[in-house]
């Protein structure tokens, strides 16, 4: 046998009573003079293990240990056990890694069971056993290291793999079944082997590793755990001098000690330091790295087979003022991370690829960090923070990977030129300073590009670039997503946008593709941000709005759906222009596309400028002004102006409350620019109530028809003549040159009585009257009636001394004809006041002024005088 020797049978009652004390070690094989051993003792001690609580129950403890400081990988466990137990056999001890489970630890002892199969001996003796039954053949053979065993060094039985197992003398089964067995100190190999913990990480082998005791059989007896710890051994840091006649890796003077990495290493750790930078040349092959640290600006290369490996949890870390230039093959296992903090920043040139299964990367960056090289990695790329730069089209790998995230607080920067097919990216967040997410330095060709947007999301085009996304979707459902588009050039977006996105688009121009039927929750356009819709419809079921801004916003292409009612439009005013003044003609959004499903209200001291075929959509004017033309249910203005510069064909009632106004751009042709199925309601009843007509059409228009029209204008500059039929609302003007002779000013006394004025005439036309103060004066020469020669038109106007009470009072003395033609001239009126204790001042000037009538088929006019 080995390390076995026999003994006389213990009497049962001492079997039964006594404590057995005995002492395990487990461990591996020696580690080498580079490497790094450290011991760490657990302080959960003194534990009862108590027996098993019934038939099917396992009682057990469970202690612990905190491993902290390990940098590469493990390359040996050893764990020492102190512990009192009458039947140390009925035991099962296993060792959990951090995070781990049970079924995740290694047994250290097996209570009795079969190596291979892990199952209870049973009764009868076999000859088939494989050789590493532990228990030989027996079932409950008591397994005993001795009375009075200590806690030291000499007494204690280790077990590594590889080395003798107990009872090796199998099949020859020299224990019999009633044996009672002695293990002496020794070393043995362990239940299961601890190389399933070789290689591990720093990243999972560093936290709370937990010893699981549990006592199998149900019987009296129970014991004490004493002590525990557990040793781990890892490989010493390889770390650069430079100090060789060459650069090469395999140079021994190139390392502190001549420790030169090589391949077998499963996990090593590599620094170079500052005062070493330049050069550096793998000539070895593969070294599989979990830490490569770099401080200074080194210039990484590889000949022949060399490369570098970065498993899984691993960390290559750049902290350098000059720039670090790594230009070798890169193969990756699961996602370790790459982390640039120095100003020099680090450029991947080499390429990157799987190392078997897909794999990717983590990318931290406060310095620069650029990738250049042609990958074929298919793994997830997560931009966690920072800036990244991509300068090659397979800078974020291969076809088929899993795609790139850019997490809140990161931005992924495009090259100009690049053509990225076939890439998922995620975008989580405004980007680094604002610059937004993803961000295109100039054109860019995505094809089958898609894009997962999250809360929020930005994208930015920068340098006028061109870029084409396939579709955006959301990673999370249901959840609230942002996209935020920052654009000095063009993005064309041809896929579908989750259902619940705030779509949020400052300048360039944005086109959903004729497959996108983008669903938005909320739209808003600054910086002259522009959105065509190409497909069939857009879809926003909440608000649009745009932001102040010297640059025009408009929505164009096929069917804007507003999905629902009293849906706002908010239409900021714009950058201030010369004088202070909002520059509201500048801030306009223009919608082209088709609006269907709803209503909307205008909000917003800005002009919103229609002209879509918006057949059943209903309108109100809440702020600002409803600009442009086309179809629409009905218009409802509350606040602002409503300014057609075509025609409005309305299918319901029009009505313009009262302050707000009717405007008419100066050379406006549209007849009428309002054309209404139902009712158009002007509010007011009086010439003090009502809406203002602001017209400055160069040409005589039916500016309203509707089935009926309801309320007077309250006026229009200069108070020129409004005609108004039952039906319509008409501008008058007259094709006759028509001027004061003398041309004025005139000035009157209130106590003459008659103001007595000559016009002259050109041919056609009819005759014209005079207006006063906005036609509370007013005079016509009677002779004439119908069509006028050309000639003299003498006028009497009465003065009526009551007009003036105190100081004199200068007005409009207009030439108004009756026919809608143009009309020429104006003049200044002043009638002064005869008491002579008020102050006497004329004022004199002439003016031009063009006068627009308003009027419907039958003629009205008001007459206004005081008594």
């Amino acid at each position: 046998m080995s390390g076995l020797v026999a003994s006389r049978r213990l009497d049962s009652w001492w079997q039964r009573l006594a404590l057995v004390t005995w002492m395990l070690v487990v461990g591996q094989l020696a580690a080498s003079a580079a490497d790094i051993t450290t011991t760490f003792v657990s302080t959960n001690v003194g534990l009862r293990i108590p027996r098993q609580a019934g038939v099917g129950a396992n009682a057990a403890t469970e202690s612990t240990v905190l491993v902290s400081g390990i940098q590469t990988g493990i390359t040996r466990v050893t764990v020492s056990l102190f512990i009192n137990h009458r039947w140390p056999a009925d035991l099962r001890i296993t060792l959990i890694p951090p995070g781990g489970e049970v079924v995740d630890g290694v047994v250290l002892l097996g209570a009795n069971l079969v190596y291979s199969t892990q199952v209870p001996i049973t009764e009868s003796p076999s000859t088939n056993y494989p050789a590493g039954d532990f228990y030989s053949q027996s079932n409950r053979s008591s397994f005993n290291t001795g009375i009075g065993i200590s806690n030291q060094p000499a007494g204690r039985v280790s077990f590594s793999d590889g080395q003798a197992i107990i009872d090796q003398d199998l099949p020859a089964h020299v224990n019999n079944v009633k044996d009672n067995v002695h293990l002496l100190p020794g070393t043995y190999a362990p239940f299961q082997p601890l190389a399933a913990f070789n290689n591990m990480p720093p990243s999972q082998s560093n936290g709370t590793w937990r010893l699981y005791i549990e006592d199998i059989f149900n019987s009296a007896d129970d014991g004490t755990l004493i002590y525990w710890s557990m040793t781990i051994t890892e490989p010493g840091p390889h770390i650069w001098t430079g100090g060789g006649a060459d650069d090469n890796w395999s140079t021994a003077l190139n390392w502190v000690g001549g420790n030169v990495p090589t391949v077998g290493e499963a996990s090593s750790l590599l620094i170079f330091p500052l005062a070493a930078a330049g050069p550096s040349i793998n000539n070895i092959g593969e070294i599989r790295i979990v830490t490569m640290n770099v401080t200074g600006g080194y210039d990484f290369s590889a000949t022949g087979a060399g490369s570098i490996t970065l498993i899984a949890n691993s960390t290559l870390s750049v902290n350098s003022t000059a720039a670090v230039d790594l230009n070798m093959p890169i193969a990756l296992v699961g996602q370790p991370t790459v982390s640039v903090t120095g100003a020099g920043g680090l450029n991947l040139q080499g390429n990157i690829s799987n190392d078997g299964a897909a794999a990717g990367m983590i990318l931290s960056a406060s310095g620069p960090l650029t990738i250049s090289g042609t990958n074929s990695y298919t793994g997830v790329t997560t931009i966690s923070s920072g800036v990244i730069d991509i300068a090659s089209n397979d800078a974020l790998g291969g076809v088929g990977g899993a795609g790139t995230t850019i997490a809140n607080g990161a931005s992924l920067r495009v090259a100009a030129g690049l053509i990225l097919a076939n890439e998922t990216v995620s975008v989580q967040g405004t980007g680094v300073g604002g610059i937004g997410s993803l961000v295109f330095a100039g054109n860019a060709t995505l094809g089958g590009m898609s894009l997962v947007a999250d809360v929020p999301g930005t994208i930015s085009v920068l340098g006028g670039g061109a870029v084409a996304v396939n579709t955006v979707t959301a990673a999370v459902t249901p959840a609230f997503h942002s996209l935020s588009i920052t654009n000095t050039g063009t993005i064309a977006i041809n896929g579908a946008l989750p259902t619940t996105t705030a779509l949020n688009l400052s300048g360039g121009a944005t086109t959903f593709g004729v497959v996108a039927q983008p669903n938005i929750t909320t739209l808003a356009l600054s910086n002259g941000a522009d959105l065509n819709i190409a497909g069939a419809s857009a879809t926003v079921s909440g608000t649009i709005s745009t932001g102040a801004s010297s640059n025009a916003s408009t929505i164009s292409g096929t069917t804007l759906n507003l999905a629902g009612t009293n849906k706002n439009i908010t239409v900021a005013a714009g950058a201030a222009g010369a004088g202070g003044e909002a520059n509201i003609t500048n801030s306009d959004l223009a919608i082209s596309a088709v609006l269907t499903n709803g209503s909307f209200i205008k909000r917003g001291s800005g002009v919103l400028r229609l002209s879509g075929i918006n057949t059943g959509v209903a309108a109100t004017v809440a702020g600002g002004t409803l600009a442009g033309a086309g179809t629409l249910a009905s218009i409802n203005v509350t606040s602002g102006n409503l300014s057609p510069s075509g025609a409005f064909n309305v299918a319901g009632a029009v009505n313009l409350a009262q302050g707000t106004a009717l405007v008419l751009p100066v050379g406006a042709s549209a007849n009428p620019a309002i054309a209404a199925g139902g009712v158009v309601n002007l509010t007011g009843t009086s010439p003090s109530t009502g809406a203002v007509l602001q017209a400055y059409a160069g040409a005589g228009n039916t500016i309203i028809t509707g089935s009926a029209v309801t309320g007077i204008f309250n006026g229009m500059p200069n108070n020129a003549g409004i005609i108004y039929n039952p039906t319509s609302v008409q501008l008058l003007s007259s094709g006759r040159t028509m001027a004061f002779t003398p041309p004025g000013p005139f000035v009157v006394d209130e106590t003459v009585g008659t103001l007595v004025v000559t016009v002259t005439a050109s041919a056609g036309g009819t005759a014209p009257v005079l207006r006063a103060f906005g036609g509370i004066i007013e005079g016509r020469d009677v002779s004439l009636v119908g069509l006028a020669p050309a000639g003299t038109y003498v006028f009497t106007i009465p003065i009526n001394d009551n007009f003036v009470d105190t100081g004199d009072v200068t007005g409009t003395l207009a030439i108004v004809p009756q026919d809608g033609s143009l009309v020429a001239n104006s003049a200044t009126l002043t009638i002064t006041d005869n008491d002579a204790s008020d102050t006497k001042a004329c004022g004199f000037g002439t003016g031009l002024t063009v006068f627009l009538l308003l009027g419907f088929g039958l003629f009205f006019h008001l007459r206004l005088r005081r008594p």
